[in-house]
């Protein structure tokens, strides 16, 4: 109790050299003493003159229990309810039990400073307006049970005993507790609060309850701290909730509670165990910063909009399992040090985990991500396995130090410059992964999604070391290699599926053209997308087209990872993707482009049989026009012999003159025995034979180049076929 005069008349009773204010109570008009040091007939006749709802000031004045009852009795009206108008009992002291059930009180009464040093009770009490409890203190058991306050109820900087109670209580706007002290336990049970209620900087004991409790409008927590056993279940906020920098012990609750509108917990500490189970969001949720203490829970929750975790720590054991976001949600630069527990979780607009680090993590999911789940620069210091169901995944810089296993459902990957310090697979899963749902079931959490059956993609593998990599049964027709670290050691499983040249005939110029059908690599496809040609892809936006021998470089080296795999029919199609590559490249001499387009039209570079074929068809048709018209004589030369006989020797010369020409006119020439003739020539060149038959000069030399030409042609059509079956 302050010892300076108060700033009403006082009473001054027992004043004296060391208290040399006395008594603080409020002299009653007209006498000179207060309430409870007038003259027994004094306080008859000011009691007397007293009725319901008069307004009263009390203030300094100390009450013993029968003294109260006698005011009371003098307020009370036929109803048996002591009404007040406007009441002060400002630093009133009431020192033994104090009870004001039911009472009336009129707008604008003040507590101030108050001092119950007992059990007191409002219990039923009615504040019709605005009253003020600023700076009062309460004995070890307050009760506000079923009290109805007005708007403007204010408990700044109050401090209660062991026990306050305000179950079922109502207050209207305007409600601040800021700074109260509340002792080990206090009860809100099924209160109502009306718009505007600040908790700011208060301080409660253990066993707070809050339970069923409703905020109409804005309430505040701000700076408060809470003790152990804190429980806010199935309590509504239906306007801003703050609880920005709040202090909870162990074991705080807010299990079933609902958040109709934004709620922050920014920079929060829960000492152990706080629940958020089945608790709903309808607003942005802010947790940015706070502190998690071991087994946090966020079981069933559901947020209907915006969740930001930025920074948070988690301790260890938290648990998500299946919790619903359906707006976007944001952990990034949270930390995970032991074991989280994110299974059955559903992010239905995206999640950002971007910067997170996992200490100690064997299981990331099974969840299910409508939008992107986005693990840049996340680290994962212990071998993990993840199962995700996701529209796109980022792993920009992501870094397993351990073993891991990437389970992916049509999803979009994006690896770059990620780092894997031992071996990496990513592997598409077909099946839906089982989702749990809050009543135990198990369900395909996108089972009526339209994209249901689309492959996994990998986007990007740039400055990733494949060396550690191992894909399996995903689609490669859009990923981009540049860059990649030993792109000749990467390891392909499975149905994989890179993108082919565009279908059909297109025109080029004056003619149409076709493209033989063949695996390209996606940045094949920006590169002759970007010289207009019709049906390739086009770079996405920021994305560079790089130059045939920086092309080539990545065909080769895929090339000679499937060859060191023993799969030289897989590499046969880069091998043909690395020579395109080259001839196209006019940084290369002439003559080495010249011999590569000639070797590209005879056969493909020696993959194409079916063109070498067809070549060696033409050249040995040709061939046999060609003898038929001037390479076959008319006759066959007939041998002569001249000599001279001598009595009974002959001395012969046997000679053969050079054919004749062929006969005339020229369809004389081709008749069936001279196609015959003509045939038997050029099948005996394809094998690199000398017919033997008779043939004109011209034909001679045709022969000598069809021997030259024609096994060539074979010879490369034997090599397309051996390269496709090759073992």
């Amino acid at each position: 109790m302050p010892m300076e005069p108060p700033h009403w008349p006082h009473c001054g009773w027992g004043a004296d050299e060391e208290n040399r204010t006395g008594c603080r109570g409020r002299r009653v008009s007209p006498y000179t003493r207060c309430l409870a040091h007038l003259r027994e007939e004094e306080r008859a006749e000011h009691l007397g003159a007293l009725r319901p709802g008069a307004g009263v000031d009390y203030s300094g004045t100390r009450f013993a229990p029968a003294l109260l009852q006698e005011l009371l009795s003098a307020l009370r009206g036929p109803d048996d309810i002591a009404r007040f108008g406007w009441a002060a009992f400002e630093q009133a002291v009431f020192a033994s039990h104090t009870s004001f059930f039911g009472a009336h009180f009129g707008a604008g009464s003040r507590f101030d400073g108050a001092e119950f040093r007992n059990d007191v009770s409002f219990k039923k009490a009615l504040f019709e307006g605005a009253v003020w409890f600023s700076g009062a203190s309460f004995g070890e058991n307050t009760s506000f049970t079923l009290a109805q306050f007005g708007d403007g109820t204010l408990f700044p900087d109050t401090r209660f005993g062991d026990r306050a109670r305000f179950r079922g209580a109502v207050f209207g706007a305007g409600v601040d507790f800021r700074s109260a002290v509340f002792g080990e336990r206090a009860h809100f049970e099924g209160a109502r609060f009306g718009e505007g209620v600040s908790f700011g900087a208060a301080r409660f004991g253990t066993r707070l309850s809050f339970n069923k409790t409703t905020f109409t409008g804005r309430a505040t927590f701000a700076d408060a701290q809470f003790g152990d056993r804190t429980t806010v279940e199935r309590a509504a906020f239906a306007g801003l909730a703050t609880f920005d920098r709040a202090r909870f012990g162990d074991r705080a609750s807010f299990a079933e509670t609902v958040f109709h509108r934004a709620v922050n917990f920014h920079e929060v500490h829960f000492d152990a165990r706080p629940s958020f189970r089945a608790a709903r969001f309808h607003g942005v949720s802010q947790f940015g910063s706070s502190a998690f203490g071991e087994r946090a829970s966020f079981r069933q929750a559901v947020f209907r909009r915006e969740a930001h975790f930025g920074g948070a720590r988690f301790s260890s054991n938290v648990s998500t399992r299946s919790a619903v976001f359906e707006g976007q949600c944001f952990f990034s630069r949270a930390t995970f040090s032991d074991s989280p527990e994110l299974t059955d979780v559903r992010f239905l607009a995206g999640v950002d985990f971007t910067g997170v680090t996992f200490d100690r993590t064997a299981r990331f999911g099974p969840l299910v991500c409508r939008g992107t789940l986005d693990l840049s620069e996340v680290t994962f210091s212990d071998p993990v396995t993840l199962e995700v169901d996701a529209d796109r995944v980022t792993c920009w810089r992501t870094r397993w130090a351990a073993t891991a296993m990437l389970r992916v459902r049509r999803a979009d990957v994006d690896l770059s410059d990620a780092v894997f310090e031992q071996p990496m697979s990513l592997v598409a899963h077909a099946e839906p992964f089982p989702m749990r749902s809050a009543d135990g079931t198990t369900h395909d959490a996108r089972a009526g999604d339209a994209e249901a059956v689309s492959p996994v993609r990998v986007l990007s593998l740039r400055g990733v070391d494949a060396a550690q990599l191992m894909l399996d049964s995903v689609d490669l027709s859009a990923c981009r290699m540049a860059g990649v670290v030993h792109l000749d050691q990467i390891r392909l499983e499975g149905e994989y599926r890179f993108g082919r040249v565009p279908p059909g005939w297109h025109r080029r110029g004056r003619f149409p053209t076709r493209w033989t059908s063949r695996i390209t690599l996606a940045e094949e496809q920006h590169w002759r997308a970007a010289r207009n040609l019709p049906g390739w892809e086009a770079r996405p936006y920021g994305v560079r087209v790089l130059s045939p021998a920086a092309l080539a470089s990545l065909y080769r080296q895929l090339r000679k990872s499937f060859e060191d795999a023993k799969d030289e029919p897989g590499g046969a199609d880069f091998y043909y993707g690395e020579m395109e590559m080259r001839r196209a490249d006019r940084t290369r001499p002439w003559g080495e482009r010249a011999l590569l387009h000639a070797y590209w039209a005879l056969s493909g570079y020696g993959l194409r049989a079916t063109r070498a074929l067809a070549w060696l068809g033409l050249a040995m048709g040709a061939t046999v026009l060609v003898m038929m018209a001037w390479g076959l004589p008319q006759h066959a030369p007939a041998q002569e012999a001249t000599g001279r006989l001598k009595g009974d020797e002959a001395r012969l010369v046997i000679d053969t003159p050079d054919p004749g020409r062929p006969p005339s006119p020229l369809h004389a020439r081709f008749t069936a025995d001279r196609f015959d003739q003509s045939l038997r020539v050029v099948l005996n060149s394809v094998v690199f034979r000398s017919s033997g038959q008779d043939l004109t000069t011209a034909g001679t030399y045709v022969e000598m180049g069809s021997r030259v030409c024609e096994p060539i042609l074979l010879g490369l059509a034997v090599l397309a076929v051996r390269g496709r079956v090759k073992r």
